[in-house]
């Protein structure tokens, strides 16, 4: 969804490391929004991790 940007848009982390994403919801209309926010990384279980956002607000995720 074009309502729902984050940034920043790409990064890489050494062991370690953390890093702030910021997401922001512009809505453009009223009505229930939803969008998916993936990060890709090199973890050996699993190369994404997806994070559904609705109505503004995303379910915090840590990548271990």
């Amino acid at each position: 969804s074009t309502e729902f940007s984050a940034t920043p848009v790409s990064f890489s982390l050494q062991p370690g490391e953390t890093k702030d994403i910021t997401v922001t919801f512009s809505p453009t209309s009223d009505g229930e929004k939803t969008s998916l926010l993936t990060i890709e990384h090199n973890a050996p279980v699993d190369p994404s991790t997806i994070v559904r956002m609705q109505h503004g607000k995303a379910e915090h995720t840590t990548l271990e």
